[in-house]
């Protein structure tokens, strides 16, 4: 997902290491994450209006609720 102003995208990887999924946020024109969140986002993340947070939702393990999310 791209920031509202464009400068940073987040996105979601695969830590082989940790054996997890990870957000991470980095510079939209390249570079090392300037955040890394261990969370597990499922099918949603979005920037809020004013690029200042980012919304996601996740499914709590061995669960179908979802929860949404600010961080």
């Amino acid at each position: 997902a791209l920031s509202p102003d464009g400068s940073q995208a987040a996105y979601v990887v695969y830590d082989e290491a940790g054996k997890r999924y990870q957000v991470r946020v980095s510079p939209a024109q390249g570079g090392e994450p300037t955040a890394v969140f261990n969370i597990t986002p499922v099918n949603f993340l979005h920037w809020t209006p004013d690029g200042q947070a980012l919304l996601y939702r996740e499914v709590a393990a061995g669960s179908d609720a979802n929860s949404t999310l600010l961080m």
